[in-house]
């Protein structure tokens, strides 16, 4: 038995005859009947019976029927399964020369030179570019037009159209006034965080230039290009 049998068995089933089974399989109509005669003499089973020039499941092909269509979408996911793994294997081996990378202004601050470096490393030494978008949805739309390769945004991505990952273990830098009760904190965790205001909401995008230059002073900034 085989997977090609399998896909004979169910074809004829919805088509109730090898003619039109054989014309959606693009193959003949002889090698059909062939298959269905093997499959039905290995399993020692008669699957179908003709009634004028339909094909009918006899009892014992009704009782198979669920168990092929199972078997049948248990093969497809294995392979399946095993394409997209070959295409992530030979992306992650291949020298990747040139990666764009989008994000918006509020995550620049996270991509840093360390990351930059690392992903480097990942994939063989390949050369990340990094450009900075007006925000998330930009990145998405760019995304899927194939201008950049990779997109960072903020918030959860409800769609099947990306391959995506949370990045929730990425060390975050915390930028306060002096007087604030969190200056003088080396690290801090959220629950401390939540304690006291970072920003209000009207004034938090008046802090980029501020930002930009503290990591820029610090030599973390990989060159961004505005759009």
């Amino acid at each position: 038995m085989n997977v090609v049998q399998l896909q004979y068995f169910i074809k004829v089933f919805d088509c109730q005859n090898y003619s039109d089974a054989a014309t959606i399989l693009s193959v003949s109509p002889q090698a059909v009947s062939k298959g269905i005669r093997a499959l039905e003499s290995e399993l020692g089973l008669k699957l179908f019976e003709k009634r004028g020039s339909i094909l009918h499941l006899t009892n014992y092909g009704e009782e198979i029927l669920p168990i092929a269509l199972d078997a049948l979408a248990s093969i497809e996911g294995i392979q399946a399964y095993a394409q997209i793994t070959r295409e992530k294997i030979k992306i992650t081996q291949t020298h990747l020369t040139h990666v764009a990378v989008g994000l918006p202004p509020i995550l620049t601050s996270w991509f840093n030179q360390p990351t930059l470096n690392r992903l480097s490393k990942k994939y063989n030494g390949g050369k990340f570019a990094v450009s900075r978008y007006d925000d998330g949805g930009t990145c998405l739309s760019l995304l899927l037009d194939g201008q950049i390769d990779i997109a960072i945004v903020a918030g959860q991505v409800n769609t099947n159209l990306f391959e995506s990952h949370f990045l929730l273990n990425a060390e975050v830098n915390l930028l306060v006034e002096s007087n604030h009760p969190l200056a003088s904190h080396a690290a801090a965790n959220l629950n401390a965080v939540a304690q006291y205001p970072i920003a209000n909401t009207c004034d938090i995008r008046y802090c980029r230039k501020r930002i930009d230059s503290a990591f820029n002073h610090l030599g973390l900034f990989p060159p961004l290009r505005e759009y």
